[in-house]
């Protein structure tokens, strides 16, 4: 049986797979193939529901079926090595004021993709409709899911005046966040609250340590994330909050924040799986990568 080390995750394998053959080819495929034992050397880690991990010679030298019969404009692929550099280097060139206010055009859309990954109850027309005009008309959902946009809109406002601020993260800053994305929607302990903010500075201390020897700010990100979604500081609403934090850390530093979209919550999950039974952050980090590729590319065509 293959060594955990020469293992990838699916999430990883399919990402290999995509870019040897011109493809976008998915993560459950491979799953599909692990679970009828198609796939040699593959092993499941963790019960129910656990993660399968394939050997990376399969992923390197598997080729589809009928791929060779396609041709590759048929594919839309975003190559994240090759566009991330050129939109952070666009991005570092912006002034201040363009930059915010380009971060103010991206509230709505990652309030509808983030919250989705809650709440898949929440709509685009909901979402746009109280960030702009603070109503809606013909409303026909919960009332728990408009108050949770509510929450968003307001939480976006606090991001931006804590930015322009130059406020840092620290996790009184997370706790405020916190209660302004979950107000009316669910009880707010103080004590518990009090326990979720001694997690939190737990996971900035680990932070700073690692920020010694990993400069790069989206390694950074994503191991705050990781890890402060490994911890759960709260009963309700981690997700949420973890995403919201994770961009201010990124803003902070002059890194657009990263919106992730909904039709990506498998790969999401399995890269946070990744580190959380392996340490292994490379999935996140390259989920994050392209991610701000999907983000931002538009920025280059400006």
């Amino acid at each position: 049986m293959p060594h955990i080390d020469t293992l990838v995750t699916t999430t990883e394998a399919a990402e290999i797979i995509s870019r040897r053959n011109g493809i976008s080819y998915k993560a459950v495929n491979i799953k599909k193939l692990c679970q009828t034992g198609s796939i040699q050397g593959a092993q499941k880690i963790g019960e129910r529901r656990g993660q399968w991990f394939v050997p990376t010679e399969w992923a390197e030298t598997y080729v589809p079926r009928g791929v060779k019969n396609r041709k590759n404009t048929a594919f839309k692929i975003v190559d994240r090595d090759f566009l991330y550099p050129q939109i952070i280097d666009c991005w570092r060139r912006l002034s201040p004021e363009k930059a915010m206010d380009y971060l103010r055009g991206q509230d709505i859309i990652y309030a509808y993709h983030s919250g989705t990954i809650d709440n898949p109850e929440i709509t685009y027309q909901a979402t746009e409709s109280i960030f702009k005009r603070n109503y809606v008309e013909s409303y026909t959902g919960s009332l728990t899911t408009l108050l949770e946009i509510r929450n968003a809109w307001r939480a976006s406002l606090f991001f931006h005046n804590s930015l322009v601020r130059q406020r840092p993260l620290e996790s009184e800053f997370v706790i405020e966040l916190y209660r302004i994305l979950m107000q009316d929607c669910c009880e707010i302990n103080t004590m518990i609250l009090a326990a979720a903010g001694l997690k939190i500075k737990s996971v900035l201390i680990e932070l700073e340590s690692y920020k010694i020897e990993h400069t790069a700010m989206l390694q950074q990100a994503a191991f705050f994330h990781a890890q402060f979604f490994k911890l759960c500081p709260f009963v309700d609403g981690n997700g949420r909050a973890g995403r919201l934090a994770m961009n201010y850390l990124l803003a902070l530093h002059g890194h657009p924040i990263i919106t992730i979209h909904k039709d990506g919550l498998e790969c999401y999950y399995d890269a946070l799986k990744s580190w959380d039974l392996r340490r292994d952050l490379k999935a996140l980090q390259n989920f994050l990568r392209y991610q701000t590729c999907r983000t931002w590319d538009k920025l280059l065509d400006e």
